[in-house]
Formats: C-alpha cells, sequence, structure tokens
C-alpha cells in the first residue's frame, strides 16, 4: 500500500497526466488544495478512484506564502458541506525575508483555519518552516 500525506495533483498531473496508475494501485493520499483549479482537479480524480475503492481525500487551505482572510468563508462552507477532509495545508514560514514580514498575517490565518478544523471536528495539514517555536504557541 501507498500512502501519500501530502500530495499536489495538479503539479503530479503536470507530468504524468494519466491516472491509471493510482486506479490500479492500492494507493490513498491527502491532496492538498489552495486554489479553485486544484480543487476542481482533487474533486474529480477522487470521484474516479473512489468508485474504485481508493482513497483520495482532500485538503484545503491559506498556504502561508499568501495569507489573506478572503478563503475563511470558502473553508468553512467546503468543511461544513462536507467537501473536504481536512483544513490545510496551511501553516507557518520564516523561509525569507519577505515570509518573515507577513508573520503577523500567518499567525492570524493559521489560528482562524485551527478554529475552523476544531469547530467541525476534522485534522489540518501543516506548513511549517523555520517557524517551530511559533507552531507551538498555538498547540494545547
Amino acid at each position: 500500500m501507498i500512502i501519500d500525506a501530502h500530495i499536489h495533483l495538479r503539479q503530479l498531473f503536470q507530468y504524468d497526466p494519466d491516472i491509471d496508475h493510482i486506479i490500479n494501485s492500492d494507493y490513498s493520499a491527502i491532496c492538498s488544495c489552495h486554489c479553485d483549479d486544484d480543487l476542481t482537479t482533487a474533486f474529480n480524480v477522487a470521484e474516479k478512484c473512489n468508485n474504485y475503492g481508493k482513497k483520495i481525500f482532500i485538503s484545503y487551505g491559506i498556504h502561508p506564502f499568501e495569507p489573506e482572510n478572503e478563503e475563511l468563508e470558502k473553508i468553512e462552507g467546503l468543511v461544513k458541506h462536507k467537501k473536504i477532509d481536512a483544513v490545510g495545508e496551511t501553516g507557518l514560514d520564516r523561509f525569507s525575508k519577505q515570509l518573515s514580514d507577513k508573520m503577523v498575517f500567518q499567525k492570524k490565518v493559521f489560528s482562524a483555519q485551527i478554529e475552523i478544523a476544531a469547530r467541525y471536528s476534522i485534522p489540518i495539514v501543516i506548513h511549517i518552516r523555520k517557524a517551530v517555536e511559533e507552531l507551538f504557541s498555538f498547540s494545547k
């Protein structure tokens, strides 16, 4: 069995657009989505694969590279209507000065996504880079 804990399907399909290798194997994955195109691709693949008994789970979140609040209502709607299985990939990233400069916004958006996931008791997919200490401030 192959389990992929974090995959971006659109990027994978740029290299290999055929999903037969997923359908014909014992493959499970969590598909991380950050835009409508990612989400559409994940929904299409999940529908095809899950008809064959495969387990394709979908997460949607606001990545720390672009920590904007506009997507929070969308995330909540997707969770509420059981369209996604997890929130994320979300988290904190201090890899560059530009990202470090956005840390206040990253924390705000990360916290809001944690609250959504907690409210509906679903998991989150966390992106963390050079910000582990900040991550622990969110743990209970």
